[in-house]
C-alpha cells in the first residue's frame, strides 16, 4: 500500500530488540515519521516481575534485531516549519474555533 502511494518505508519490518515487537516507519507526506507497531512482542504475565535496568550500552543493540533502524532515525523529526507555514497553520488554527 505505502508504495502504491509513493509513501517511502524508513526502515522495518523488523523487531524491537528489547519487546520484540514489529515495526514498519514510514515517512508521511507531510514529512512526519510514523511508527507502525504491529503486536504486542514480550507478553509479561508474572505478577511480581524481577525488576529489569536497561542501561545505554543494551540499548544501542535493543533497538531492532536486524539493526534496521538507519543513522537518520536518531537525527530527523517532524521537519521545522517556515516562518510563512506556521503563521498559515496558526491562522487556519484560529479559523477552526
Amino acid at each position: 500500500m505505502f508504495k502504491e502511494y509513493d509513501i517511502p518505508i524508513e526502515a522495518g519490518p523488523d523487531t524491537h530488540g528489547v519487546t520484540q515487537g514489529a515495526f514498519l516507519y514510514v515517512i508521511e507526506p507531510g514529512g512526519n515519521r510514523i511508527e507502525l507497531f504491529g503486536n504486542t512482542g514480550f507478553l509479561h504475565l508474572d505478577p511480581d516481575p524481577a525488576e529489569m535496568v536497561w542501561d545505554m550500552l543494551f540499548a544501542a543493540g535493543g533497538l531492532a534485531i536486524a539493526g534496521a533502524l538507519p543513522p537518520a532515525f536518531f537525527e530527523y523529526g517532524t521537519p521545522v516549519l517556515s516562518p510563512e507555514a506556521l503563521a498559515d497553520l496558526r491562522s487556519l488554527a484560529g479559523a477552526a474555533r
